[in-house]
């Protein structure tokens, strides 16, 4: 196991010294350390005999407690290896979601709006840079990514400011405004309201006018599953990736953990997006079955939040299995393709460099029509090693022969059924 460790400067005033230090780190049964004294500068370092990172990190923080209660004492972390370790994790995920962020608006301002979108919803600010000019390579200029001069934090702020409140919402506001002011203007009462009441329904009026007239968006206009929450969540994840951005001395696991959870929900609802938007556009439901031996049901449902569940259907040996995913995306699809045909290297490579960051591209991964000879090269072996591969990822998988919640039975005639009230126009 990995061992941890904290670097310190430490300086006292008055009558402390190596002897108090040692005195304070000795109650520490579990932590080991060195002392150097340089002049009145002690260098010191604590790090964990028993490689338990939960437990160094109590006692990391109880010692730098204690000392700080000393007057006049200066303390400094110079290295923390947990915190370098939380922070290299956070450098290796940010990337990823931030770009997934980027991408996310892009393509559906782009879809939406067409390729002036950016001239009519991107207003240069102080919160804009110019990160394509002065650029020594000349390549830059030829790229549009026109959402790459915002900050990190500014994402969420665009999607605030251009993506509006769901529409039936304002109307209904609206509606409740004008209904207390029709019941306000009916009371008796000897001082004239007419006038003050008049001027606030001429402003609803124009409001409303304004619904259509504006030229920002709202959310159900442009997004499935993107809610405001998420512009919170965006805030709030933006001080934990400024401790990255801006190497801090010390973070703790709390902190970190609160990172990925947050990480975690908000790249979910992107990806959930991302597939809703490249798999199934306007439709509930929709399938991808051509010739390959493995047929996909992708579905929406929507309840306060949309979600997809992926059902597979294949056969291999004679043996037909059907598996299934509720809350997917479409990495999950590819975590399916990389699993099911995980002893076809060449494949493999194949799809995680051109589907794997990318729903858009998932059509031409669909169309494979090489699958077919593939499952006929399962051996029985194998099918088990998949089959409790895809369970450890999270899918439910079933034979004909089995039965049990989840269980996808997938009947051509109530496929289509389903297929048929789902649709749109059906509702």
């Amino acid at each position: 196991m990995e061992q941890h460790y904290t670097q310190f400067i430490l300086q006292f005033q008055g009558n402390y010294g190596t002897e108090t230090l040692k005195e304070i780190l000795k109650e520490y049964i579990d932590i080991n350390y060195h002392i150097n004294l340089i002049e009145e500068h002690i260098f010191f370092v604590i790090y964990d005999k028993m490689k338990i990172p939960k437990n160094f990190e109590k006692n990391k923080k109880k010692i730098i407690e204690i000392l700080g209660r000393i007057d006049g004492l200066y303390l400094t972390i110079l290295y923390d290896s947990q915190t370098a370790k939380h922070l290299q994790k956070i450098s290796s995920s940010i990337y990823e979601l931030e770009r997934n962020f980027r991408n996310l608006i892009e393509i559906k301002m782009l879809r939406k709006v067409g390729t002036s979108w950016s001239s009519k919803y991107l207003t240069p600010n102080d919160s804009t840079f110019d990160r394509k000019t002065g650029r020594k390579d000349e390549v830059f200029k030829y790229l549009a990514n026109p959402l790459d001069d915002y900050n990190f934090k500014n994402l969420g702020g665009f999607v605030k400011e251009n993506i509006g409140k769901n529409k039936n919402e304002i109307f209904e506001r609206l509606e409740i405004l004008d209904n207390k002011i029709e019941e306000f203007r009916n009371k008796k009462s000897n001082i004239d309201f007419s006038e003050i009441t008049d001027k606030i329904i001429e402003e609803i009026d124009e409001l409303k006018k304004s619904i259509y007239s504006n030229s920002n968006l709202f959310s159900e206009d442009i997004y499935s599953h993107i809610k405001p929450d998420l512009v919170q969540e965006w805030n709030r994840i933006y001080d934990f990736r400024n401790y990255w951005a801006h190497n801090i001395f010390l973070m703790t696991e709390t902190e970190y953990s609160e990172y990925e959870r947050l990480r975690l929900r908000i790249n979910k609802k992107i990806l959930v997006e991302l597939t809703v938007d490249s798999l199934l556009g306007m439709e509930r439901i929709k399938d991808f079955d051509n010739g390959t031996g493995i047929r996909f049901t992708v579905s929406k449902y929507e309840n306060e939040v949309v979600h997809c569940e992926i059902k597979i259907k294949f056969k291999v040996k004679e043996k037909t299995l059907y598996v299934s995913k509720m809350e997917a995306d479409y990495t999950d699809i590819h975590k399916f393709y990389s699993t099911l045909f995980q002893y076809k290297k060449e494949f493999i490579e194949s799809i995680n460099t051109i589907y794997s960051k990318n729903p858009y591209l998932f059509n031409a991964l669909f169309d494979n029509t090489e699958m077919s000879s593939w499952l006929e090269e399962i051996t029985e072996d194998i099918l088990q090693q998949v089959i409790e591969n895809l369970k450890q990822n999270g899918f439910n998988v079933k034979t004909e022969n089995e039965s049990g919640e989840g269980l996808v039975f997938i009947n051509e005639d109530h496929h289509n059924y389903l297929k048929a009230i789902l649709s749109p126009g059906n509702n």
